[in-house]
């Protein structure tokens, strides 16, 4: 067998052992009730037991579909709640829809909730990162500007390199200007932000 055909069973194999849900083991002595409600737990859909299937096929284990739904009602039980409905809205998770019908109602008007403070707290975080980005690029600003400013008086330069100099040091300074401006601005958005977040993180009462 050639070098690469072999690297190419290898990968293939370690792809889709990756991808089971259960290793033997897990089938052989599986509670499939408990596995339906872990399942249900985590928000994942009913139809999830058929990866369960497809991983204990290979050891010829068939899962008990009504103990594994039995459990599974449970768990999504405790999955749709309002609570949990605003930690996932929190976390940024996207909602499928997997809740049932007479559960909906509670978990979403949590993850509403949840979803406020995540666009709050996506802001902010975006806010931060670019007044970090200005403040870098401020920092070689002022080290360009000491640079120019230095080299400007020095006996060794010339006056035309002293206006073209006189030129790009306008030009810095005008940059560095802007620069702060937009830091100024956006921090003040960034904290306005964040005292919104606070108050309404208060509000909701969640823990």
């Amino acid at each position: 067998m050639k070098y690469s055909n072999i690297l190419l069973v290898l990968f293939t194999s370690l792809f889709f052992s990756g991808c089971a849900t259960l290793n033997k083991s897990e089938c052989i002595n599986a509670n499939w009730q408990m596995i339906g409600m872990e399942d249900g737990a985590k928000g994942r859909r009913s139809t999830h037991i058929g990866q369960h299937r497809e991983a204990c096929a290979e050891h010829n284990v068939v899962p008990n579909l009504v103990q594994y739904q039995s459990g599974y009602k449970t768990g999504i039980s405790q999955f749709c709640t309002e609570s949990s409905g605003y930690a996932k809205g929190k976390s940024g998770y996207r909602y499928n829809g997997i809740c049932p019908s007479e559960l909906s109602e509670n978990f979403l008007s949590g993850y509403r909730r949840g979803s406020q403070l995540y666009a709050l707290s996506s802001s902010i975080r975006n806010y931060r990162s670019k007044i970090s980005s200005h403040r870098y690029e401020l920092k070689k600003i002022k080290k360009k500007v000491t640079l120019i400013e230095t080299t400007m008086i020095s006996s060794t330069a010339t006056s035309d390199q002293r206006i073209i100099m006189l030129r790009d040091l306008r030009d810095l300074q005008k940059r560095q200007g802007k620069l702060e401006s937009n830091i100024r601005r956006m921090e003040i958005k960034s904290a306005k932000k964040q005292v919104r977040y606070e108050m309404l993180e208060a509000r909701f009462g969640y823990y």
